[in-house]
C-alpha cells in the first residue's frame, strides 16, 4: 500500500531549512567559541573554582536569548510545513479540509518548546565545556594547550555537533506541527514513516509501518518522531531523527485489533464476515 512506501529522501525545503539554521548555529557559536576562549586566556591559569568556572563559561549562556531567536523563527517555519503536509495528506485521501495557519494559542505552546530546546543545547554546550576543562586541569596542562584543546571541543560543534542540533530541531518541530494539525483535525490513526535506509536507527526500521491512536505513544514511547517531551530518558530515540508520520484512515470494513496499542496494518480485522 502507499503508506509503506518508504521516505526516500526529505523534501528539498526540509533540507535548505536545515542547512539555513546550521549556518545561522555556526555563525553565534563562532563568536561565542572566540569570546569564551579569550576569556579562559586572559586568566592565565584553568578555573578550579565555581566562581571563576562561570566567568569562562558566561559568554555561552549568555548566548542563550541569541539561540532562542534564531531557533525561533526557522521552528514556526517547520511547525508550519508539518501542519501543511498533513493538510495535503488527508486531502489527496479524500478528506475535505482547507489549508490554515495555527492558532496563537499553538503558535505560543511551540515557542514554549522552542526555549526547552534551546535550554538544553546551551546546557549541553556548557557541560561539554566545563568537562573539556576539568579534563585539562587533570591532565596538568598549561593555559595554552588547554585553550588549544577547547578550541578543537568548539571545532567539533561546528563540524558536526552543529548539523545534527540543526537536523533533530527542523525534524522535531515539523512533526509536531504535524501531531498538533492531527489532534485539531480529528484524525484517529497516524503511521510511523521512515527511510528505510542505512542511517535510520535499527529501532525505528522496526517501527516502519507501526500505527497508533493519534495522542497514545508508540512503542518506543513517542507520541511522534521527534518528541522530547521524555527528556534525557528517551533522547536515544528522538536526537538525529529523520522519521514522521503519515495519517492513517481506517479502511472501509475494518477494525482495529481490540486492546492493541499499537498494530500494522496487516492486523487489522475484517468485520464483514
Amino acid at each position: 500500500m502507499i503508506y509503506l512506501q518508504a521516505l526516500k529522501q526529505l523534501p528539498a525545503s526540509q533540507l535548505r531549512a536545515e542547512a539555513r539554521l546550521t549556518r545561522q548555529l555556526q555563525g553565534l557559536f563562532a563568536e561565542v567559541a572566540e569570546r569564551t576562549i579569550q576569556e579562559l586566556l586572559k586568566r592565565n591559569r584553568l578555573p578550579t573554582d565555581d566562581a571563576t568556572m562561570r566567568l569562562v563559561i558566561s559568554h555561552i549562556l549568555g548566548a542563550s536569548e541569541d539561540y532562542q531567536e534564531t531557533l525561533s523563527g526557522e521552528a514556526l517555519q517547520a511547525a508550519q510545513y508539518g501542519r501543511n503536509r498533513i493538510i495535503r495528506e488527508l486531502q489527496r485521501l479524500g478528506v475535505s479540509v482547507s489549508f490554515s495557519e495555527f492558532s496563537e494559542r499553538v503558535q505560543k505552546m511551540i515557542m514554549e518548546h522552542v526555549f526547552t530546546a534551546s535550554q538544553h543545547t546551551i546546557s549541553r554546550v556548557t557541560g561539554n565545556v566545563m568537562q573539556n576543562l576539568t579534563n585539562s586541569y587533570a591532565s596538568g596542562l598549561g593555559i595554552d594547550d588547554a585553550a588549544e584543546e577547547l578550541r578543537k571541543v568548539f571545532q567539533a560543534m561546528q563540524d558536526y555537533e552543529l548539523r545534527r542540533v540543526a537536523r533533530t530541531e527542523i525534524n522535531s518541530f515539523q512533526n509536531e506541527g504535524a501531531y498538533l494539525t492531527e489532534q485539531e483535525l480529528g484524525v484517529r490513526y497516524h503511521m510511523w514513516y521512515t527511510a528505510l535506509d542505512e542511517r535510520v536507527r535499527g529501532s525505528h526500521s522496526n517501527m516502519h509501518g507501526e500505527i497508533v491512536r493519534v495522542g497514545e505513544p508508540f512503542s518506543n514511547g513517542l507520541y511522534y518522531p521527534g518528541d522530547r517531551s521524555g527528556g534525557q530518558d528517551t533522547i536515544k530515540e528522538w536526537i538525529n531523527c529523520r522519521c514522521r508520520t503519515v495519517p492513517f484512515l481506517m479502511p472501509e470494513g475494518k477494525m482495529a485489533p481490540p486492546g492493541a496499542s499499537h498494530f500494522r496494518e496487516s492486523d487489522l480485522i475484517d468485520v464483514r464476515r
